[in-house]
């Protein structure tokens, strides 16, 4: 949560219009992730909510902890933003 809105004060302390997530980060995050995934026990052959046609769809892989330093700081070039528009 604390991620989510420092990212919008962010935008409102420089009064931009909205932001997005780039797509070659979230693509890059999304390989990450199914690397790290890959390597535990959801891809065992068992069958569990975690795997939809044969992907692991967890969105996280690893610790508590791990996510909350990786939220820690906000990661701007991973965002476009978009100013507001003057009248």
């Amino acid at each position: 949560m604390d991620y989510a809105m420092n990212l919008i004060q962010f935008l409102l302390d420089r009064s931009l219009a909205w932001f997005d997530v780039r797509a070659e980060a979230q693509a890059d995050y999304n390989r990450r992730i199914q690397a790290e995934l890959a390597q535990t026990v959801w891809v065992a052959g068992c069958r569990n909510w975690y795997r939809r046609d044969g992907k692991v769809i967890n969105n996280w892989s690893g610790s508590t902890g791990a996510f909350r330093r990786l939220m820690r700081r906000l990661d701007l070039d991973s965002y476009r933003f978009q100013p507001m528009k003057s009248h």
